[in-house]
């Protein structure tokens, strides 16, 4: 089996969204995207300021931006080593908790704030001598481009299309996708695209009704192993189940489907999406080799069931998007 390019994600937040960081960190847990966390990556007496210069080196990064992020310095250091990167937007996947950034009024809250904080500390060590001073002075720096920068970051967020929390694992992987790098998780590589259009439907159609002719799968057996799995269902093999929850962000249409009909063929989790893709990378070869592994390992009326209930969601969704027509 090839290995699978590692894709390194920065998660930049505040200790307060610890829980919102726990999500997103264990979603990612079993694929190959790698997340750079510094409850992880710090090691014992490290350099912490070292640690949130490497934003810079990671592939992406995560910003979970709450109100205590905006008023971290910390968190905000991050920021600006980011922002030093000519076209950082496009490495970055924001997570707007605190919703007054939209706002101006918000936004210049946190503008003064850090004004604020700057010419306080400012004035603080004025009367310290310059020698004492030298480390001081660079915290000073920090503070003034802080104070300089946050205005046009929050600008700069504020005018992207963020996902809500609920959506973020998957906007992460649909973006990941459409710039071509794979995804896998729990074993299983993303298709490229969760939203199918109405021509790739049609396309998906035609290969699941040629595969459906070779399966043959007859209406009597439809019936006994659909009672079957309804019975193994009480008891779905773990790393099933993890890919059929990985998925549902992915293809939430297929989530029910996936829970009756997902199963497991010669230790692969075939579900909704696998099949999808399996199609989609072979449509080229007019063969599945799906199907073949299937009828091999006796897993062919499986397969079947999962094929008809996929041929009949898509159906559906179709016939919907004729009627907005």
């Amino acid at each position: 089996m090839c290995s699978t390019k590692k894709v390194s994600i920065f998660l930049s937040y505040n200790r307060f969204d610890e829980k919102t960081a726990d999500r997103i960190d264990k979603h990612f847990k079993n694929s190959n995207i790698a997340i750079t966390r510094d409850i992880r990556d710090i090691e014992a007496w490290g350099s912490i300021r070292r640690f949130m210069e490497s934003i810079r080196t990671q592939d992406f990064a995560i910003l979970i931006i709450s109100g205590k992020y905006l008023k971290s310095i910390n968190c905000m250091y991050e920021v600006l080593e980011i922002m030093k990167e000519q076209k950082y937007t496009n490495k970055i996947f924001p997570l707007v908790v605190e919703k007054r950034i939209y706002d101006p009024l918000g936004r210049s809250d946190y503008i003064k704030y850090w004004q604020t904080k700057y010419s306080k500390f400012e004035e603080s060590i004025s009367d310290v001598d310059k020698v004492n001073a030298i480390e001081l002075i660079e915290d000073l720096k920090k503070y003034r481009r802080i104070s300089e920068n946050i205005g046009e970051f929050m600008t700069t967020i504020s005018d992207m299309n963020n996902p809500n929390e609920s959506d973020i694992i998957k906007a992460i992987i649909n973006n990941l996708t459409s710039r071509g790098i794979t995804v896998v998780i729990d074993g299983t590589e993303v298709p490229n695209k969760s939203k199918l259009s109405s021509d790739e439907k049609a396309q998906y159609l035609k290969m699941i009704e040629s595969l459906q002719n070779q399966l043959n799968l007859e209406k009597m057996d439809k019936q006994l192993l659909t009672k079957k799995l309804s019975i193994e269902r009480k008891n779905i093999p773990p790393k099933l189940k993890q890919a059929i929850e990985s998925e549902k962000n992915i293809f939430p249409e297929f989530h029910e489907i996936n829970m009756h009909f997902a199963f497991v063929c010669d230790g692969m989790n075939i579900t909704a999406g696998y099949l999808l893709h399996s199609l989609h990378k072979e449509a080229i070869k007019g063969s599945s080799p799906l199907a073949l592994l299937c009828i091999i390992n006796d897993s062919e009326k499986e397969l079947g069931l999962l094929v008809a209930a996929v041929s009949i969601k898509l159906n559906q969704n179709n016939n919907i998007h004729s009627e907005e027509k």
